[in-house]
C-alpha cells in the first residue's frame, strides 16, 4: 500500500474497501520485518497503524489506532470522493 515510509516518517491516507488485509512491514532491501495477517478493516473509520519496538529484541508490533467517522473517510480527510469506506 505504501512505498518509501522511513523511520519516524508518516504516509497519506488512503481510501481502501473495509476488509482483511495482511500488512508486511520491509526493509529498503525488501526483507519482510514483521508480518501483520487478518488485519480487519471495517467500514466507517480511519485507521492509523503505527510500528513500535526493536527488531534486535523481537519487539516490533503493530499499532493499530481507528478513528469513527460518520461521513465517508475520504470526504473527511480532505481525499477525493470515492466509494471506499474505509481510510488507512
Amino acid at each position: 500500500m505504501f512505498d518509501d515510509v522511513d523511520f519516524g516518517d508518516a504516509s497519506d491516507y488512503t481510501d481502501l474497501d473495509a476488509g482483511v488485509y495482511s500488512l508486511d512491514v520491509k526493509d529498503q532491501d525488501g526483507r519482510v520485518l514483521l508480518n501483520a495477517p487478518d488485519v480487519a478493516v471495517e467500514a466507517g473509520y480511519a485507521y492509523d497503524i503505527v510500528a513500535l519496538g526493536l527488531l534486535e529484541d523481537r519487539s516490533l508490533a503493530l499499532l493499530t489506532l481507528t478513528t469513527r467517522v460518520t461521513a465517508p473517510c475520504g470526504e473527511v480527510l480532505g481525499l477525493h470522493a470515492t466509494e471506499k469506506d474505509a481510510c488507512l
